[in-house]
This record gives C-alpha cells, sequence and structure tokens, in this order.
C-alpha cells in the first residue's frame, strides 16, 4: 500500500483561505464616512452612511439660537429629516451649523455667514 502525503496542498489551501477571510473581514469593517446634504429650499437634512437603525441627535445653531431633534437612521443607514424645528437663519447674523451625532458615528455641515451691509 502506498501513502499519500496532502501535507503541502493543505497548506496551501488554508493559507489561501485564511487570506480571503482576514481580506473579507477588513471589507466588511470598512464603511464610507457619515455625511450630509444641506438644502436651503424647503430646509431639509439629508444624511448617508450612519450605521443602520442609529439613534441620532440633530444640532441646529443659527443666530445665536440652537434647534434639536432625535431620529433613527434607516436599515440601510440614511436620513432625510425636515429642518423646521431649526430657529430661522438669517445669513447676515452668523454662519448655520448643523451637526449630527449618533453612538458610531458623526457628521456636521456649516454654511458660512456673509458681511452685510447696516440696515437703513
Amino acid at each position: 500500500m502506498r501513502t499519500v502525503c496532502f501535507t503541502s496542498g493543505v497548506k496551501a489551501l488554508a493559507a489561501v483561505l485564511l487570506a480571503l477571510a482576514v481580506t473579507a473581514s477588513a471589507a466588511a469593517a470598512t464603511r464610507l464616512p457619515a455625511t450630509l446634504r444641506l438644502s436651503l429650499a424647503p430646509p431639509t437634512l439629508k444624511g448617508t452612511h450612519f450605521a443602520p437603525k442609529e439613534r441620532l441627535r440633530v444640532v441646529v445653531h443659527a443666530g445665536g439660537r440652537v434647534g434639536a431633534r432625535s431620529l433613527l437612521s434607516s436599515g440601510t443607514g440614511t436620513f432625510s429629516v425636515s429642518l423646521a424645528f431649526a430657529p430661522p437663519w438669517d445669513p447676515c447674523a452668523g454662519p448655520l451649523l448643523v451637526t449630527v451625532t449618533g453612538a458610531t458615528d458623526h457628521a456636521s455641515v456649516k454654511r458660512p455667514g456673509r458681511e452685510c451691509p447696516p440696515p437703513g
């Protein structure tokens, strides 16, 4: 009876499988950063690449006043929210800052104010 040795082939197969597993787990762990898109007419905020079903807190700073709201991202990590809860923004009074914070994600967007001539 002849003995056949599969040791080198098994080792090579194990190495390939290990490399594939490491690559797949690294790819699954890599997510795009959370992003925000702000529209002023009508005032709406859209977010993408947040963790699925993540509880988020939206805070809007405008003209020295603050408005806040909590929401839940979708199963794909997106959301869209009306900014009707936010204080009115006058670009002449300063910037508009919107921040969204969750347990694993954070993003913000800023619209700069502008210099305006004095009234009158």
